[in-house]
């Protein structure tokens, strides 16, 4: 039972954490677009590229 409560303690976290990297992200999409890739100093090109093979 302790495994149990661990793995839905980790789970939560995990989530909890998921939704703030969302709500961050879209927040900054919908102000400034261009803050990502100047944060990344990459062309808008490349970024796009790397999210690919990460996601790929």
């Amino acid at each position: 039972m302790k495994r149990l409560d661990d793995i839905v303690l980790a789970l939560t976290f995990i989530g909890i954490f998921a939704i703030g990297i969302a709500t961050y992200a879209v927040l900054n999409v919908t102000t400034r677009p261009e803050m990502i890739t100047v944060a990344l100093e990459l062309p808008p090109r490349n970024s796009e590229v790397i999210m690919w093979d990460i996601i790929g």
